[in-house]
């Protein structure tokens, strides 16, 4: 029997868990997002192939912070100045990458890749961890 190995760039465990099903489920698929990207940009995947995965995660990610914030806005969470800014960066950094991308100029797909992986478990393990009490506390599950 052949074992396939499946190439990946991050990998969820439970020290990601913001004990929020629904953000949790989220995080879990910007990761496989990222997985996808990362894959395809080692299977010498054409420019094409990588624009649609980051247009992918870029969509992906947009949609999973307005949701994030939304409750922010609704419980009036203290810090979503802070955090929102977080999100901007973010989102500014994939589009520098596929902007780049886009305009022929040289990315290096694995340090972009690698890039995107640092941000998101710092944000998940360093930003996100901060609202789970207030998240729990207003009743978001």
């Amino acid at each position: 029997m052949r074992v396939k190995y499946v190439m990946v760039a991050i990998s969820w465990d439970d020290s990601y868990t913001v004990h929020v099903e629904s953000i949790d489920r989220q995080h879990k698929k910007m990761m496989r997002l990222i997985n996808d990207l990362y894959r395809i940009s080692n299977d010498g995947g054409d420019d094409v192939q990588v624009e649609k995965a980051l247009s992918s995660l870029s969509q992906y990610t947009k949609e999973h912070f307005e949701y994030e914030e939304s409750f922010f806005e609704k419980y009036h969470y203290p810090f979503i100045k802070n955090h929102q800014k977080e999100h901007t960066n973010f989102l500014g950094t994939i589009a520098q990458i596929t902007g780049e991308l886009l305009n022929g100029q040289e990315n290096d797909k694995k340090e972009s890749i690698n890039v995107m992986v640092s941000w998101l478990k710092n944000h998940i393990v360093s930003e996100d961890k901060q609202y789970v009490c207030f998240m729990l506390e207003h009743g978001v599950k």
